[in-house]
């Protein structure tokens, strides 16, 4: 797939361990059904977790997006509570 749209991003998470534990929650949902029009790829490093979406299409760039950052924000949520 040529990408024509990209989102790069990285993300700090309060600690090595919770940026692993974010990002193996996460990477479960990679290549899903909502990813026809684009691809995912997501590592984590020390406290930083990388993501980088590539999408043929504007619409389906915002959706990927919005999808992982839902769920890398949702992680985050659940490790302040425990």
């Amino acid at each position: 797939m040529q990408a024509q749209f990209v989102f790069s991003a990285q993300l700090f998470f309060a600690g090595k361990g919770n940026a692993k534990i974010a990002f193996d929650s996460v990477k479960v949902e990679l290549g899903e059904k909502f990813e026809k029009h684009s691809k995912t790829k997501i590592s984590a490093r020390g406290e930083t977790v990388f993501v980088h979406i590539g999408s043929l299409d504007q619409k389906s760039l915002k959706a990927s997006v919005n999808n992982y950052l839902k769920l890398f924000l949702l992680s985050e949520k659940i490790l302040e509570v425990c």
